[in-house]
């Protein structure tokens, strides 16, 4: 090998001349020179471009930079705004990844339908009972009961109204929604219309858990059969999964529920009524969707490794680490919380179960007391959420509003503590702990702030050390994680609305009753989304303060 400048022979191994010091030959390397130098700054003498050091004194002619890279290779910063503004071609999906989904979505459903038969023995009384009460509040019972007791027709058994496929559905945090209608006239008076409504919701978290753990299932079965290296196929797969998993659970909504229809004509009545419960066809369509999506595909990261595919995705998908933080970060915390909570709540069981037996004792719910497990577990999780929610500062709200007009609301926040309006209301839920500990819940719900905190520092911290815009990179992550949070919060607020509009001869009367306990969707998304940014912005502060 010689030298390109002056012609020596040289080394096989050498890099640089050893004669003029001209570089020999190309390699790659994060920090390269820059061949922009024309004179030595240390003696004057004129240089080409392709020398490194001056013929005269040996001073270096160039300046490393991590910018300009003519060996080829690309910079970090570089790297990290290709990926970043890379896109994600959709065209790469095909049908194929929904006929592979059939097989993972049938032993899912089969799963969900066996656990829920079981569990509708135990439940279904409690759900009959709020139903029962919702009817009779309307007056549908009483015109039922008096019609049936006149006609001679039989009446529909209000105890059998929930199935295994209510459980089902309602497991997805699906609420329903009561209808009746009545129109007719009883003997020879003026024909009258009735038309009630009352919408339930509310769920417990807990019940969740199972279509969780059979989507996680129908992820792994997929990844299992069909094997695949890429992410993005990894994607489509758990798209496929949700596609079909969701369009089944919508059609499921057209047949459970029920329907009850009674028409007469005699001297006694002359009319119909109808009773009718369903479910929303488009909530089942993107609440599956998004649930189906997120658990099939940790069913898939499971099989293929956490660890292994979770880097894969964080490098071929644009702001791939910032999604998962975001995901994973409302979850670590909701697990930090349960697992606190969980231990209080055990050291209290003794008052809990005392407190069900007497509240409760006309209701189904008293008889959960007997089960230590299930009532530990449930209490746990549905009050790990509130302090969730409360420790990024959103108010828990009260709403009641009644028939006549009358009403009540008030809140409860993390550092305003309980509106006096509603301590009463609250005293009720508290009324198994005794005044000491009473005392240390607004300390507490304050210290409990420090948990998303440090997650979100953490975070922050975390994805300073990528390259590229910060500001949206921590923006993905506050806006996947706000979307988690208020997707949590959806299904778990309790509460109920009722309308009925009466009308007989030439009146009309029209009431509305209503009541809301829990906290704002929205309002949680947005403070969800403030709390995470403003904390992860000042995570990568640290970091740079550290340096």
């Amino acid at each position: 090998m010689y030298c390109k400048s002056c012609g020596a022979e040289q080394l096989g191994t050498s890099n640089y001349c050893h004669v003029d010091g001209t570089r020999l030959q190309e390699y790659t390397s994060r920090f390269v020179l820059r061949p922009s130098s024309v004179y030595c700054s240390d003696c004057g003498s004129s240089s080409s471009t392709g020398e490194n050091y001056c013929k005269g004194c040996g001073n270096s002619l160039l300046k490393y930079s991590e910018d300009s890279m003519p060996a080829g290779g690309m910079s970090e910063e570089k790297a990290a705004a290709s990926l970043t503004q890379r896109r994600i071609s959709l065209s790469g999906f095909q049908f194929q990844y929904i006929k592979h989904a059939f097989l993972p979505v049938l032993i899912a459903f089969a799963m969900l339908f066996t656990i829920s038969f079981f569990l509708s023995k135990d439940i279904q009384g409690f759900f009959n009972d709020v139903t029962q009460e919702a009817l009779s509040d309307s007056g549908i019972i009483w015109a039922l009961e008096d019609i049936t007791a006149e006609t001679g027709d039989v009446m529909p058994e209000l105890d059998k109204l929930f199935s295994a496929g209510d459980v089902m559905l309602m497991t997805h945090l699906l609420n329903p929604t009561v209808n009746g209608s009545f129109n007719g006239k009883v003997f020879d008076g003026d024909r009258s219309t009735m038309e009630s409504s009352a919408e339930l919701f509310g769920g417990f978290l807990i019940v969740l858990c199972i279509p969780v753990l059979c989507l996680i299932i129908a992820g792994y079965v997929m990844s299992s059969i069909r094997k695949k290296e890429s992410i993005l196929e990894k994607v489509f797969q758990a798209a496929g999964i949700a596609i079909v998993y969701s369009l089944v659970l919508a059609l499921l909504t057209l047949f459970v529920g029920f329907s009850y229809k009674l028409t007469s004509n005699n001297e006694l009545f002359t009319g119909s009524l109808n009773i009718s419960m369903d479910y929303s066809f488009l909530g089942a369509l993107c609440g599956g969707f998004a649930l189906a999506f997120l658990f099939s595909m940790l069913g898939i990261f499971i099989h293929s490794g956490v660890r292994k595919t979770a880097k894969q995705f964080s490098g071929e998908i644009p702001f791939g680490t910032s999604i998962l933080h975001g995901i994973s970060a409302p979850i670590k915390g909701m697990g930090a919380i349960f697992i606190i909570v969980l231990i209080f709540v055990s050291t209290k069981l003794t008052q809990v179960k005392e407190w069900l037996e007497f509240d409760f004792i006309d209701l189904p719910i008293g008889e959960l007391a007997e089960k230590t497990v299930a009532i530990v577990s449930l209490l746990s999780l549905q009050i790990s959420q509130v302090v969730l929610n409360l420790s990024h500062l959103a108010p828990f709200t009260f709403i009641f509003k009644g028939s006549e007009g009358e009403g009540m609301n008030g809140s409860l926040s993390t550092f305003g503590g309980v509106n006096q309006e509603l301590e009463s209301e609250f005293e009720l839920f508290l009324a198994f702990l005794d005044q000491d500990t009473i005392g240390m819940i607004s300390l507490v719900a304050k210290l409990f702030v420090l948990v998303p905190a440090g997650l979100c520092l953490w975070v922050g911290h975390r994805l300073a050390k990528q390259s590229g815009n910060q500001y949206m990179t921590i923006a993905v992550f506050s806006l996947v994680y706000a979307c988690i949070l208020a997707g949590i919060n959806m299904g778990v607020d309790l509460g109920f609305e009722a309308a009925v509009e009466q009308k007989y001869g030439s009146q009309l009367e029209r009431s509305n009753q209503s009541m809301f306990m829990g906290f704002s969707t929205f309002d949680l998304f947005i403070r969800g989304f403030l709390f995470s940014y403003l904390f992860a912005i000042a995570g990568t502060f640290i970091r740079k303060l550290r340096r």
